[in-house]
């Protein structure tokens, strides 16, 4: 009986864990969406505004080239910190891990045997390791492009 609880304890507790990676990768997704969003919102009113104002001749010329330059300076931002493949990548972790939880809570026998919480945890930090290393892959900012060109 005590074996029992005690294993109970253990599946609840890494319930508990993926619940707050759940909760904190559906954070993390829809931070980068909506920032990847906005991004582009203030992009196109910014370009339209220089526009207008250029040709309505109210805005003086520095003002309009200043104006001009925000969606440039977006655009560079948006595709160098990738927006929305983070967002991707946040919701796609967020799935994979709400698989496991659903496995560990509906599942597995109640309570789950040692094994099966092992496993379960086994797979959690497999998952961490294969998207930390996709994550570097995708979105790390490196200096690896700026090292290549002085190699040539």
């Amino acid at each position: 009986m005590v074996e029992t609880s005690i294993l109970q304890a253990k599946a609840d507790e890494l319930a508990g864990i993926l619940n707050v990676d759940l909760r904190n990768e559906h954070i993390r997704a829809r931070t980068n969406h909506w920032t990847g969003m906005t991004l582009m919102i203030l992009a196109i009113l910014a370009s339209a505004f220089a526009g207008l104002g250029g040709l309505s001749a109210k805005l003086g010329a520095q003002t309009v080239g200043a104006i001009a330059l925000i969606p440039g300076a977006f655009a560079l931002l948006s595709t160098t910190i990738k927006f929305d493949g983070r967002a991707m990548w946040h919701y796609r972790k967020k799935r994979e891990l709400d698989a496991l939880w659903r496995r560990l809570k509906f599942e597995m026998p109640v309570p789950p045997t040692a094994d099966q919480i092992a496993l379960i945890s086994a797979e959690r930090s497999a998952l961490d390791k294969k998207l930390d290393t996709e994550w570097e892959k995708e979105f790390a900012l490196g200096w690896g492009w700026f090292h290549a060109k002085g190699k040539k």
